[in-house]
């Protein structure tokens, strides 16, 4: 994310007053200010533009306090370097519109918005994610699915390049996905052990586009091994459940099963390890195949 276009950040000492931020903000166009010790020089906190509108209109705060007395302290980071769909999974996990971006040494390098991340707001990125995040059902999730697919023709249509419509549909999609996960998951007692939902082949390699199936798995961690096939079996409900609403929302089933709802996609940590290796150490047809679909993932 280190090579997104994005305007210097505001950094500011904690005694910054309210209204020396929101000057600065007006001045140079930015939409945030990052709060900096002056010591350390690592950052303490953000305050948004959005954070501003609701301490000043809705709860009177003082102008003239410290800019520190409103920001929201320890923000979610992440380093310069990292993927941009890392953060578009974090913002949408953790439902926050901003993220700094910290070198090797935890200082500042810049910060990322959710408009940066997308790329386009004139393509309408935000909205349409806002409209995923606030849906409360399958049926409400299909449209906003078909609304996504409908401007992604739309911009293609208008000279979009591929590489950047298969990353704006991938991010999106990301959305959807995990949206789908939030509200499936809902509906079902899952054990209490670690677990992660991953995405092979196209969407793993971030080029999913207009038409695409699924291809998932999903990665649980026993506390013993003995208990695998028990949490399987809990785990298989709850993912073809998921296959199914994710198919509702125009991601179709895939032909040859590699989804979570399969048994055989629907391993712990140790049966994974296993089949990687299995793979690369017996390469036949099969693992070769296999390869090319497993190879290219990412965890949700």
């Amino acid at each position: 994310m280190r090579s997104l276009p994005r305007r210097a950040p505001i950094i500011v000492p904690p005694g910054t007053s309210v209204r020396n931020a929101m000057l600065q903000m007006n001045q140079l166009g930015n939409d945030s200010v990052v709060v900096v010790d002056d010591a350390s020089k690592l950052p303490l906190g953000i305050v948004t533009q959005s954070d501003l509108v609701h301490a000043i209109a809705f709860r009177g705060e003082d102008l003239e306090q410290p800019v520190a007395a409103l920001m929201t302290a320890a923000p979610f980071t992440l380093p310069a370097d990292a993927p941009a769909h890392r953060a578009t999974v974090l913002m949408a996990q953790r439902k926050v519109s901003h993220i700094l971006l910290a070198e090797a040494d935890g200082t500042l390098c810049n910060v990322v918005s959710r408009g940066d991340l997308f790329g386009l707001r004139g393509g309408g990125a935000e909205m349409l994610a806002e409209a995923v995040t606030a849906a409360g059902d399958v049926n409400t999730m299909a449209k906003a699915a078909t609304a996504i697919r409908r401007r992604g023709a739309e911009l293609f249509r208008a000279g979009m390049s591929a590489e950047g419509l298969c990353q704006w549909m991938s991010a999106l999609n990301d959305l959807v996905a995990m949206r789908i996960i939030e509200l499936v998951e809902d509906e079902f007692d899952l054990p209490a052990v670690p677990w992660c939902w991953l995405v092979f082949g196209s969407g793993g390699r971030l080029e999913q586009a207009f038409s695409t199936d699924q291809d998932n798995g999903l990665i649980f961690l026993p506390g013993d091994e003995a208990d695998t096939e028990r949490l399987r079996k809990s785990f298989l409900l709850f993912a073809k459940a998921v296959n199914s609403g994710l198919d509702a929302c125009g991601f179709d089933l895939c032909k040859g099963n590699i989804m979570a709802g399969n048994p055989d996609w629907c391993l712990s940590l140790e049966e994974w390890k296993w089949r990687y290796l299995s793979w690369m150490s017996a390469p036949e047809p099969e693992a070769v195949l296999n390869s090319t679909i497993f190879f290219d993932f990412r965890p949700l």
